[in-house]
């Protein structure tokens, strides 16, 4: 957008520095000087719409990141009210749990298959 804002002030700034060399040019020019003060006005004209145009895109691009703003401030919403979820979600199933505790006395353990595992290394 930046970018964009300092070629439509460079077109401007372009297009008036030209108008007036094609004038100053028209009046010190004698003979041509009126085809040269119209072919000056053409020259504007056609300055003028690219000026204008480039004003445009600046126009559309801050509509874009205007557009793009809002975009992202509803995703940072919808994702605040996830994790809100979430955190409500995990905080009633917290709740919900019962603790036991467990002895450590030789008769609590009981052993039901007894495996040899080999694992080779290199």
């Amino acid at each position: 957008m930046r970018e964009l804002e300092s070629d439509s002030k460079d077109r401007k700034r372009n297009e008036v520095l030209s108008g007036a060399i094609d004038l100053i040019g028209g009046l010190l020019g004698g003979r041509k000087s009126t085809r040269s003060i119209l072919g000056g006005v053409r020259r504007a004209g056609s300055s003028r719409r690219t000026s204008a145009n480039a004003s445009q895109r600046v126009a559309s691009a801050k509509n874009r990141l205007a557009e793009k703003a809002d975009e992202l401030q509803e995703l940072a919403d919808t994702l605040t009210d996830a994790l809100q979820d979430s955190q409500d979600e995990w905080e009633e199933a917290a709740e919900k749990v019962i603790s036991y505790e467990v002895g450590l006395e030789k008769a609590d353990i009981l052993v039901k298959d007894l495996v040899l595992v080999w694992i080779p290394t290199d």
